[in-house]
Order: structure tokens, then sequence, then C-alpha cells
């Protein structure tokens, strides 16, 4: 129980430490717009904390403004680009959804998106028209967590 109290108290102790850190790195006014997701909504707000644009979404865990000007963003449910006309250009929905379908995305260089799926633990490339070229696994021991990866067809 000792051992447990201690990390404990160096986890709340570093927090404190990470976070009165992170708060001198943002004091003063934001130069440019800030994107932020909370309240079942993604939003850009203004240096001044207006609301200058945003869109309805589930638990937003994983937000991007991209190149385009577009917003792409994992809810739980799907990852979603949305342009600043609130148009859907893409949408992926995990086909499992029992615990949550996806957590995490990023625009990868060559148009693609990586997707993490939290009902299956994969870690999805996706196209634009939602078809998976490859999939990774971790699969997790008691000494070592191990990536697994191959094409859809191996799963």
């Amino acid at each position: 129980m000792e051992k447990h109290r201690v990390i404990s108290i160096t986890l709340c102790l570093l927090a404190s430490l990470w976070g009165a850190k992170a708060q001198a790195a943002f004091t003063g006014t934001p130069a440019g717009r800030i994107l932020t997701a909370g309240d079942h909504r993604v939003m850009i707000l203004a240096p001044t904390g207006e609301i200058v644009w945003q869109y309805p979404t589930q638990l937003t865990h994983d937000a991007w403004m991209l190149t385009n000007g577009n917003i792409l963003f994992a809810d739980g449910e799907t990852v979603t680009e949305v342009t600043p006309g609130k148009s859907v250009v893409f949408q992926y929905r995990a086909k499992a959804q029992k615990g949550g379908g996806t957590y995490s995305c990023q625009r990868l260089a060559d148009g693609d998106t990586l997707v993490g799926e939290n009902s299956t633990g994969r870690v999805l490339e996706v196209n634009r028209s939602g078809r998976r070229y490859s999939a990774c696994r971790p699969l997790l021991t008691r000494r070592a967590s191990i990536i697994t990866c191959g094409w859809p067809g191996n799963w």
C-alpha cells in the first residue's frame, strides 16, 4: 500500500509542476485562433475567447486544423472531416462501437487518415473512401508491448 501512496504523491507533484510550467507558458493573449473541443462540440476561438466557429460532436478526443482549412476530429463514434461551411467531406465509423469506436485521428501526407479504434484496439490507415489499407494491433504481455501490423485481411 505504501508503494502506491508514494507513486500517487509523486504523480501529483509532477502534475502540479507541469501544470505550473504549462500555465506560465500560456500567459498573455494568443496570437491567432485556437482549435478546441468541449461541451459536445469542436470550436475555433478568437484570441479573445469568443467562439467564431463550432460543430456538434460526441465526446471529442482528438481534433486537427488541416492545411486546407477543414477540421478533422475523432469523437468516440466517428472520425470526421468538416469544411468551414460545415459540410462533411470524410467520415469513418468503426464497425464495433462497444467501448467507444474511435479515439484518435491524424491526416497523413498522402491524404490517408490514421485512425485509432478504441473498440478493437487497432490503429488503421484509411483512404478517402473509407477503405482500410493497413492495421496494427498492440499485443500486450506481462513483459512487453508488441505491435503487430498487417493488411486488414489478416484480422
